[in-house]
């Protein structure tokens, strides 16, 4: 017969071994678990990493895509808008600002435009900062044969710093109220106006300006941007970073930004005056390797393609 103490003892022991068994798989199901938690997680960081990387490259080649189409589809190659042009630049007659004539002096070399702001809301002058002595102006000629045969837009120098505070009558019909009489700005220009220019005539400020496809210091590629003003030193900046980065150029036509200039007929053209279409081609590529499903492990590459009319 077994003693009270021997009796006790063993159940206790069987027990405790118990205990550790549990414990054992208590440790080992929760490092499953942990381990199951952290690849979840780790999934998860990559694919939020991996599609950050995938918008910001898209976003780069739609950047470009979007600068350029509002400023080259403003422009009249035949009236010579287009200085220069290559496979990954453009230099072309900008429009910083417009505005329309409000009023001329009798020497018709001052004229006066409307504010920026007037009650009716109507946009009759607009520019990212106001014309620089040196800027060129190209203001509308109703000439003197009817219809639009003799019209066109003779070219202008600005002599003189703008002002502010010039008259614009309400009489024009071009401001509405008497604090918007008087807030117009003052022009002057070489050389005059002729008769067949009258109030009301549209205004374009115009500078020379160039896209190119560069290498910053960083060793990125970036779509850049530069514009001239003649008053200003130097008369024309660095080039700045507008969009990207992109990939580095080749000469297999697949670089980061491609321009192609076709004629009225379709055919590529060098001359600038035969330009009637620009082709863009914009190309950039992540800067970390994609791991996402769907996508080929790597740096991933993504590009937009758009055809720009200019207006001729």
């Amino acid at each position: 017969m077994l003693s009270p103490a021997r009796h006790t003892r063993g159940p206790r022991a069987i027990r405790k071994g118990f205990s550790l068994v549990e414990l054992l798989i208590v440790i080992v199901l929760l490092a499953l678990v942990l381990t199951s938690v952290m690849t979840i997680f780790v999934q998860q960081q990559r694919f939020y990493s991996d599609s950050s990387a995938i918008m910001e490259t898209r976003s780069a080649t739609r950047e470009a895509a979007y600068v350029l189409q509002s400023d080259l589809r403003a422009l009249s190659p035949k009236a010579g808008d287009i200085y220069a042009m290559g496979s990954k630049f453009v230099e072309f007659r900008s429009q910083p600002g417009a505005s329309v004539v409000c009023t001329i002096d009798g020497s018709r070399t001052v004229l006066t435009v409307p504010p920026l702001n007037v009650a009716t809301g109507a946009a009759l002058t607009s520019w990212l900062a106001p014309p620089a002595v040196g800027d060129t102006l190209l203001i509308f000629d109703a000439g003197t044969s009817p219809g639009t045969v003799s019209d066109t837009f003779n070219i202008y120098t600005l002599t003189a710093a703008v002002t502010a505070n010039a008259s614009c009558p309400n009489t024009t019909g071009l401001t509405t109220t008497v604090g918007e009489a008087t807030q117009g700005y003052t022009l002057r220009v070489t050389p005059a106006l002729p008769a067949t220019t009258t109030v009301g005539a549209p205004i374009r400020v115009v500078r020379r300006a160039r896209y190119e496809l560069y290498q910053e210091a960083s060793g990125n590629w970036y779509l850049g941007y530069f514009d001239c003003v003649p008053s200003r030193s130097p008369k024309c900046n660095a080039l700045q970073p507008v969009a990207g980065p992109y990939v580095p150029p080749d000469n297999s036509g697949t670089g980061g930004i491609v321009f192609t200039y076709r004629d009225s007929t379709g055919a590529v053209t060098a001359n600038t005056l035969l330009v009637r279409r620009v082709d863009l081609a914009a190309r950039a590529r992540t800067t970390i390797d994609v791991h996402t499903a769907g996508y080929k492990s790597g740096p991933m590459t993504d590009s937009t393609f758009m055809t720009i009319a200019p207006r001729n």
